[in-house]
């Protein structure tokens, strides 16, 4: 887990930018599923609709 964030501060916010990159990841616990009603067939469906958009 790490996120990394650049500031560039100029003399005013025109010359001024902020990058930020990185990730986070969490794995969704069987508390987590019970709590929001998820069931594993739409998170299944779900992760693949992601990926499908990432491979294309």
């Amino acid at each position: 887990m790490a996120i990394q964030i650049n500031v560039n501060a100029g003399l005013d916010a025109a010359t001024s930018s902020v990058q930020a990159s990185g990730n986070v990841i969490h794995v969704i616990t069987d508390l987590e599923k019970g709590t929001f009603d998820i069931k594993d067939a739409n998170l299944k469906k779900l992760v693949e609709k992601v990926f499908w958009k990432i491979t294309k």
